[in-house]
């Protein structure tokens, strides 16, 4: 009996042992899934853009010039916001696939099911937003069987099996969030262009030569002159300080606009590190611990972390 007993907690030594082992050799995977998810789930670039217009609407002139910007910007908004949820659902899908994949390698914080419960409803296809029809199909496929990959990847605790089962699926979205990802790009672009245009219309009255000015007439006595240049020298004092206003306004808005857009390349940058260590993880699948597989995904886990750092600077920056 004792011997049993013994043989018993051997065994129990042994697999604990394995385990932590099996942990410690995944932990470039670990690193790498637990910043793509956190990467994935940020969407402050998402709601910006999706907010954008309504600022510039507010900046943007009334004369008939900036007709066309204003009508396009209306549009905008309506847009936009047709096609958050479909944006936000991507990058919830990728955020729970990654996070999962995360939990399975042995890190604690994220639980094999967190995240993955927002995968619902379905995406809506979009040329001006990248949302392709394949990554519509491929979302509506996974949305099916969430409830499978939560309890297939409980069942069988390993990364391998996960990513083999819907690799293609994910493969499809990591796909798509790129795509959106260069697509808001190029929105903020435009919209940066069009800050530009409004900014440089109101600075332009402040450029205009008026000319020398002119001096009082001569009829007038000294009091009256006297009550005619104070006038003047206000005057000018009001244009000077509509200036400054206009000038610091412009700046701030300039800033705000030149952020977003730096914002959303990095996260673009990111999102085709998360495709790149995924394309890593599928073609190494029997080896994922290998040194030369660990080196790259570890080399891709920093990069998501970089981008991730310059993303928080840059939300700080603008609150």
């Amino acid at each position: 009996m004792q011997s049993i007993s013994r043989i018993f907690r051997a065994a129990s030594s042994l697999f604990c042992v394995a385990a932590l082992a099996a942990c410690t050799n995944l932990a470039a995977v670990r690193d790498f899934t637990k910043q793509s998810s956190d990467l994935a789930g940020y969407t402050d670039t998402t709601s910006f853009m999706v907010s954008n217009p309504h600022r510039l609407l507010r900046e943007a002139p009334a004369s008939g010039d900036f007709s066309p910007a204003r009508d396009n910007l209306k549009a905008a908004v309506d847009e936009r916001a047709r096609h958050q949820d479909s944006i936000v659902r991507i990058h919830d899908v990728v955020a729970g696939y990654m996070g999962a994949l995360a939990g399975l390698a042995g890190d604690k914080a994220f639980s094999v099911s967190s995240g993955i419960s927002k995968v619902q409803g379905a995406l809506t296809a979009s040329d001006t937003f990248g949302i392709k029809k394949e990554a519509v199909d491929a979302y509506a496929g996974i949305a099916s069987k969430v409830a499978d990959w939560i309890a297939e990847a409980i069942q069988e605790r390993e990364v391998k099996a996960m990513v083999g089962k819907y690799g293609d699926s994910m493969d499809v979205m990591l796909g798509s969030l790129v795509d959106v990802s260069n697509a808001m790009v190029r929105i903020l672009q435009e919209d940066q262009k069009k800050m530009v245009s409004f900014n440089e219309y109101y600075e332009g009255g402040f450029r205009r030569d008026l000319g020398p000015e002119q001096p009082p007439p001569a009829n007038l006595g000294a009091d009256e002159r006297r009550r005619y240049e104070d006038q003047m020298n206000t005057a000018r004092l009001r244009r000077e300080a509509e200036r400054v206003v206009v000038m610091r306004s412009n700046a701030a808005s300039a800033e705000e606009q030149q952020k977003a857009v730096a914002s959303a390349k990095a996260a673009a940058a990111g999102a085709m590190s998360v495709q790149a260590g995924h394309a890593e993880m599928r073609k190494n699948i029997d080896r994922l611990t290998n040194e030369q597989t660990s080196a790259r995904l570890q080399q891709l886990a920093a990069d998501i972390h970089a981008v991730l750092g310059n993303l928080k600077k840059l939300q700080e920056a603008t609150s």
